[in-house]
């Protein structure tokens, strides 16, 4: 089952918040993508994430591959995305590498910019990237644990809220912005390799 996540969500708890406020309007306005404020432009729009995901807990990094589905409303030379503290490369839109991609990391944002205008319709881009495990909830983020025979240990977690989804992989990181994901991680077996797993790591899929 696929639904349509992050972004509703924000829209949702906009529209309560408006609600419990006295005096708000009884007939909410409809959602209107063009009108929704933000900083991406709104001729290209992703439908659909297919991302892959390597860490490296040790080294606090880790690597990712990510495919996007494009509606691209108005023919244009330029992707805008948002991205922080994320290497791309081998950028290619249909499988045809791109001109240059530029990323600002203060701006938070990466600019695709192609040889040729891309035509209106569905389109698919990919890249490779590498990012940074941090210390702090924010992104792919470590954090320690004990357990019950008070050894420690340490486990991967996420906080994508409200503008960190972009340090974990590069993204239209707006609320206007609606998409499904598929997500695949390759992470070591809880407890190492045994008899019964051998490899050093799993792969998890999950969709939303």
């Amino acid at each position: 089952m696929k639904v349509m996540c992050h972004p509703a969500y924000v829209i949702a708890m906009c529209l309560l918040s408006a609600a419990m406020t006295p005096g708000a309007s009884a007939a909410e306005q409809p959602f209107s993508f063009d009108s929704v404020p933000g900083r991406l432009p709104k001729d290209v729009v992703p439908s659909a994430y297919d991302i892959t995901l390597v860490p490296d807990i040790d080294k606090l990094t880790f690597a990712g591959q990510e495919s996007v589905t494009l509606q691209v409303r108005v023919a244009t030379t330029h992707i805008i995305f948002n991205t922080i503290d994320l290497h791309l490369r081998d950028v290619k839109l249909d499988g045809v590498a791109v001109k240059a991609v530029a990323t600002d990391n203060n701006a938070q944002l990466t600019t695709v910019t192609l040889a040729a205008p891309v035509p209106k319709g569905i389109h698919t881009l990919t890249m490779s990237y590498d990012g940074v495990i941090l210390r702090r909830p924010q992104g792919l983020f470590v954090q320690p644990y004990h357990n019950a025979d008070g050894s420690r240990g340490v486990m991967l977690s996420t906080e994508m809220e409200a503008t960190d989804a972009r340090r974990m992989f590069p993204c239209w990181d707006e609320p206007a912005f609606r998409s499904t994901f598929q997500l695949t991680a390759t992470v070591p077996p809880p407890g190492g390799p045994s008899p019964t797993c051998p490899s050093p790591n799993r792969r998890c899929t999950a969709s939303c």
